[in-house]
Formats: structure tokens, sequence, C-alpha cells
């Protein structure tokens, strides 16, 4: 694909002086004409509002708190997109997500911040607490009989790093300056791991000019995807100490699909196809054979996989790169049998595990756990990565099946406005008033809501403090096609989560308001 409209030509500082005055400029009229269109309205302008909370709120949270203003204004929301398409027409991709590359390539930001970072094993860095939490997760499972293989996944600054720009095409990776000795200290930890980063080089080496990552895209290519499920499977195959015989009965089926990648979404584009046309892909569908239907999860395999959006890509339809191909399909059709599978866009280093621990008692059946995450994640806050104590299956099994509340909302999740899932759960906080039937531990529960489903709000988004609600919940662990959606919390779970089968708003007085069922 060609360059952006003039990027080349206008890509010169007069240029660039002239994109930040008008973005300046667009950003300084944002909140003027916010008050006028709610003066307009006979409204309180939000931004009073915002600018008191401020002043009350600690400067840790400032930032983020002027974020999610900014993400609020309405005059904000309808130019940014406009300005957008019209920034990168001229001067190039790039946001505060994404940086443009060469040639319609695009990466993540966090990405190329960790490549030219310090150590992600320096002090503040989440390495040390990672590998602290990698050790404890391995030695839960060793205790129930189950070994652990991890499979920490590099970015595109790792696999293609010569896509970037002009000056960096003789770099063929550039990965964080920790990650060696990470690899050796999770060797001096006995914990078993895969170098997808070696296996990234193996294949650049056969062939030099083959992308491995999506130009579009954060995620690696479908044949990319295929070569580290064989070298999973490889692993695994060892760790169980045997070799599945092919009964024929899974097939790999070729499907052609044009899809657009989630880094040209991040972009808010007005216009996203005007400048990126959806990329033209082939993936290799995995069914069974004897019946023509997809492969699916079973929650009585041996193999559980852990992981995030590497693992759904390809697999859930609603990352827009075709479903049945994913990872796991591909893992199930090298090792002739399916798994178990546990992934969540987006959620980061805890998310999966926590998942897990909300349903122990899937661990009966297990030999083997195979943590896929991303290896961006080190480079964040250590309390990203948090001890997740997994209980036993007959703390789990002793656990309340439902309850029926009244319930006060004490904290809430805030979803960002722009964000990047077609599904996320948002978990809010109660104070229990009032508990009609069955029983919940103490008087706060927390609860997991479907704040946005098929990329629209849900009137869970617009929860807020104070506001009661009757529910009819049962346990998380309950509602296993949860395993594979984006998660957000701000409340920092401190209970066993719950899940609403239905709701309805109350008052002080009376229950009032529409039920509402998921």
């Amino acid at each position: 694909m060609k360059p952006p409209i003039f990027a080349e030509r206008l890509s010169t500082p007069r240029a660039g002086r002239f994109a930040a005055w008008c973005f300046g400029s667009a950003t300084l009229l944002a909140p003027i004409g916010e008050i006028a269109w709610s003066l307009a309205h006979d409204r309180r302008p939000a931004i009073q509002d915002s600018l008191n909370d401020i002043a009350h709120r600690t400067d840790e949270l400032r930032v983020a708190f002027e974020d999610e203003l900014h993400d609020a204004s309405i005059v904000t929301q309808a130019m940014l997109p406009r300005f957008q398409q019209w920034s990168t027409a001229f001067f190039g991709a790039s946001n505060r997500k994404v940086v443009g590359g060469r040639d319609g390539w695009l990466f993540l930001r966090d990405d190329l911040d960790s490549a030219l970072g310090v150590s992600v094993l320096a002090p503040g860095r989440a390495g040390p607490a990672a590998l602290v939490v990698i050790a404890d997760f391995r030695d839960q499972l060793e205790q129930r009989g189950i070994e652990l293989l991890l499979v920490p996944v590099p970015g595109k600054e790792v696999a293609d790093p010569g896509r970037l720009s002009s000056r960096s095409t003789s770099i063929t990776s550039a990965p964080n300056p920790g990650f060696a000795e990470l690899y050796a200290r999770l060797d001096e930890l006995r914990i078993r791991h895969v170098r997808v980063d070696e296996l990234l080089n193996e294949l650049r080496a056969a062939h030099p000019d083959t992308p491995l990552f999506l130009p579009q895209d954060t995620h690696w290519t479908p044949a990319t995807m295929e070569a580290v499920a064989r070298r999973v499977a490889e692993r695994t195959i060892e760790l169980l100490g045997e070799r599945p015989e092919d009964d024929g009965r899974l097939k790999r089926v070729p499907a052609s699909l044009r899809g657009q990648g989630d880094l040209v979404r991040m972009l808010g584009l007005a216009e996203p196809e005007r400048l990126f046309p959806p990329m033209e892909l082939t993936i290799e569908r995995v069914i069974d054979g004897t019946t023509s239907a997809p492969v699916v999860p079973s929650l009585d395999a041996d193999v559980l996989l852990l992981g995030d959006s590497f693992t759904l890509v390809g697999s859930d339809a609603s990352l827009g790169l075709g479903a049945g191909a994913g990872l796991a399909e591909q893992l199930a059709f090298e090792l002739k049998r399916p798994l178990d599978v546990i992934a969540l866009p987006g959620g980061g280093a805890t998310a999966a595990r926590a998942a897990l621990a909300r349903s122990s008692r899937r661990l009966a059946t297990k030999q083997l756990v195979i943590w896929q995450w991303s290896l961006r994640m080190l480079g964040g806050a250590a309390d990203d990565w948090r001890l997740v104590t997994i209980p036993d299956e007959e703390a789990e099994e002793a656990a309340a099946a439902h309850a029926t509340v009244v319930g006060e909302i004490v904290e809430v999740t805030r979803i960002p406005a722009r964000f990047d899932y077609a599904f996320c759960l948002a978990t809010y906080e109660y104070r229990v008033l009032e508990t009609l039937d069955g029983a919940v531990d103490g008087d706060h529960i927390w609860v997991a809501f479907p704040a946005i489903v098929d990329r629209k709000n849900t009137e869970a988004r617009s929860f807020d403090v104070g506001d009661r609600h009757r529910l009819v919940l049962e346990p998380l662990r309950n509602h296993y096609d949860l395993d594979r959606t984006a998660w957000m919390d701000d409340t920092g779970v401190e209970g066993r989560l719950w899940y609403p089968v239905e709701w309805r708003r109350a008052s002080e007085g009376a229950e009032h308001g529409r039920e509402s069922n998921r």
C-alpha cells in the first residue's frame, strides 16, 4: 500500500508546526464549544463540575481525570475523527496510541516505548513483580500436579521493526534490553517457556521479505500464528510425554477475508477505508471433519490455554479478523484434540488468572496450563501484575449458587470513550442494603455487568455511585462464555464476582423501573 496522501512532501518542519497549530486550536476550542453548547441548551457546563472534581482529586488521578474530560467533550468527539482523518492524510498516521510507519504500516506506541525504554527488569518496572507472580502461579499449579508453560509474545518492534521508517530498514529486531535477562531468570526459576522471539528470527531468516505481523494490526499474520502453534505443540508433547495419533478428524479449511486492523480503529478516523483499505487475508479455519462444525473449547480437556488478544485474534469474530482460526484452534489441530480456553482481550497480566480462579474446578482434569501473554505487559507498572490465589475445589463448591439482593453502588468502573473492543464487562461495587434470597459474603459485593455489547453501550455503562438496584445474581464462574470478553475494573475486587441475570432499578422505599436481562 502507498504512503498516506502527500505524506512525504508535507512532512517538513513548517508543515509539522502548521499541524500542531491546527490541533492546538481544535483542542482549545473544544472546552469553549462545550460551554457554549451547554448554555444554549440550558444545561450546566460539564466542564464546571469536572474542574471542581479535579481540584479535590490527588495529583496521581488528575491526568486520568483530565483524559476523561477530554473524551467526554461533545465538541471534541465531533471534531476529532475529521481532524484525525485530515491529519493522517497529509502528515501521516499517529496519535496517542498509534505510530505511523512506512508503506502504510502502523505500530502500537506502547510496543515502541517498550523497545526504547529501560530494562523491564529495572527497579520500578513490572518485570521483577512479574517473575514473582509467575513463580507463584507455577507453584499453585504444581501443588495440583499441573505443569505450566509460558508463551510470552513480543510485538512488532521485535517482529518487523524495518517497517517503521526508511532509516530502520536494516534493523531486524528491537527488543527491550531486559528481555534476554528475563529469559535467563525464567530458566533459573525452572519455569518452562517458549522463545517466540527466537522463532520469529528463524522465520525472518527463512523468508526475509515476508511480514511476520499484520501491517494495520498489533497481531501476527496467520502464517506466523500457525508456526507459533506448531512450536508450542512440540513443547506440549514433550511435557505430556505423549504424541497424539492423527485420526484425521480435525481439518484445516482455508478461508479468505477482508479485515480492518485494530490499529486503524485506534486512529479514530472519520472514514478509515479511504486511507487504509481492508487487508486481504487467508486464514485456516479448524473444523471437525465428521461434522464440518468449528472446533470449540472443551471444559474437560487436559490442556488449558490462558491468553489475551493474541490468543483470540482469528478466533473471535468481534476482533474483525475472522473466526475459528485463532491460536487455540491451531494448537488444537496440532495436538489433535480440543483445548480448554480462557482468553480476555485487553485483560493485561492478571485478568486471565483471575478468571481461572473464579472457575478453579475446571483444573480437576488438567495436566498442563499454557499461559500466553504479551511482553508489552512488562513495560507497565508493577501493580499490573497481581498475585491471584486459586481456591480449592471444595471452597468453590461451597460458595452460594445464587442470591437476590437490593444494593447501592459505592464504586464504579469508567470505560474510556474510545474503547478498542466490541464487548466489555465492567465491575461495580455495591453496598448490600437487603438480602432477599440466598446469601452473599459480607455487606459489599462486586457485580460484573456487560457494559458494551457489539460496540454499543448498554445501560450499565451509565451507572453511577448512589444508584440502587434489585439484583438477581449468579456466580460469574457459571458463565463460561464470558471467559473471552474484554474486562475493565476500577474497584479492586476484594470478593467473589457475581453476574446479574436480572436487575431493575430500586428506590429507597420501593422498587421501580424496568428489568434488564443479559
